[in-house]
């Protein structure tokens, strides 16, 4: 099984005892193969940036998660204006259910704090669906989730209230399971909008409101 989940909430910056870490992160998320899960995420600018633990928790038989534990460390990029990505495989010794991951980012001061944490699951989704865009509203990126229980052809489009078709946030081939979309709205201006899932002959339709 492939997908693909996220957790799109960010710490802009990451803000530590009310004092600001310099690192702006985007797009934390975790790719499913298998018995392994690919973490990616990006940063849009970062100063003094020692780099990222990443730490997992993991869903125990009786249905609670386990303590945090650190699977390893990716060296930051110190002090940068130019955006970077990360990336971290975990391989699973077996197919877990369900389990957590956060980023504990390490200032060159010692100084540290959590990304929120994403919660991936090994199953494949049983129907199809798609997730309210998060935040909402929003300026100028918004994030877009959408699970399909078989592969398929994904169109998702984003239209105006005058039902014209005005952005392609996606347009590809994507396997069963969870996937999520990044949309930047930086040329729309304010209002209401509509983004339309579109596969194997099915569609669902939900609204979008940038706010600027």
């Amino acid at each position: 099984r492939t997908g693909t989940i996220t957790d799109q909430t960010l710490n802009t910056p990451i803000v530590f005892g009310g004092v600001a870490l310099p690192v702006e992160l985007h797009g934390f998320g975790a790719e499913v193969k298998k018995n392994s899960v690919l973490l990616a995420w990006k940063t849009a600018t970062e100063v003094n940036n020692f780099g990222f633990d990443v730490e997992r928790s993991e869903c125990s038989a009786t249905g609670k998660y386990t303590a945090w534990t650190k699977l390893g460390f990716v060296s930051g990029a110190g002090t940068t204006n130019s955006s970077h990505e990360y990336s971290y495989s975990d391989r699973l010794a077996y197919a877990a259910v369900s389990v957590k991951y956060r980023l504990k980012q390490i200032d060159n001061s010692g100084e540290f704090s959590y990304s929120k944490e994403i919660e991936v699951s090994t199953a494949a989704p049983s129907a199809y669906a798609l997730g309210q865009n998060y935040p909402n509203p929003f300026n100028p990126s918004t994030v877009i989730n959408f699970e399909i229980p078989v592969a398929g052809a994904v169109a998702l489009s984003i239209y105006n209230v005058l039902g014209e078709k005005i952005a392609d946030a996606a347009n590809a081939y994507y396997a069963a399971g969870h996937h999520t979309i990044e949309f930047n709205a930086a040329g729309l201006s304010s209002g209401m909008y509509f983004y339309r899932l579109a596969v194997n002959g099915m569609s669902i339709t939900k609204k979008m409101h940038v706010l600027k």
